[in-house]
C-alpha cells in the first residue's frame, strides 16, 4: 500500500516547512526526504496556486460554518479560484492544521442528517 506523503507518522516524511511570518499562506509541500529533486520542485511550483486557494477559502469564512455550508457559500459566491468540493474540504483541513481555522466545539446536522463539525476563523 502506498504511503501518504503527508503522513506525519511516516519516518521518511520531511515534515512541514516552517511558516514564513511574512506570508500568511506559506504551504508545506507534500514531500519526503528521500524524494527526488523533481518532487520538491513540483511542490514549490504549486505553492502560488495553493496560497490563492487557501486565501479564498479563509475569506469565505465570514461566520462559523460546517463544510457543507462552506461549500455552498463558496460555490454561491464570487470566489476564485474555482475549486472542487474535495479541494475545498482539503483547503479547510490545511487551514485547521495551520491554525487559521478552528473547531468551535459545536456540531450541526448535514442535509443527510449526519453530524458535522462547525469551523470558525481562529
Amino acid at each position: 500500500m502506498p504511503r501518504n506523503a503527508m503522513d506525519a507518522n511516516d519516518p521518511e516524511w520531511a515534515g512541514p516547512r516552517p511558516l514564513d511570518p511574512g506570508d500568511l499562506f506559506t504551504p508545506f509541500p507534500a514531500t519526503r526526504r528521500g524524494d527526488p529533486e523533481t518532487s520538491f520542485a513540483a511542490a514549490e511550483a504549486a505553492s502560488p496556486a495553493l496560497r490563492a486557494s487557501l486565501a479564498a477559502v479563509l475569506t469565505c469564512f465570514t461566520r462559523p460554518m460546517t463544510d457543507e455550508q462552506m461549500i455552498a457559500a463558496y460555490q454561491g459566491g464570487d470566489f476564485r479560484p474555482l475549486q472542487s468540493v474535495s479541494g475545498l474540504r482539503s483547503r479547510r483541513a490545511e487551514l485547521v492544521r495551520q491554525g487559521r481555522l478552528k473547531w468551535t466545539g459545536g456540531w450541526l446536522a448535514t442535509r443527510a442528517g449526519n453530524k458535522s463539525r462547525v469551523w470558525e476563523v481562529a
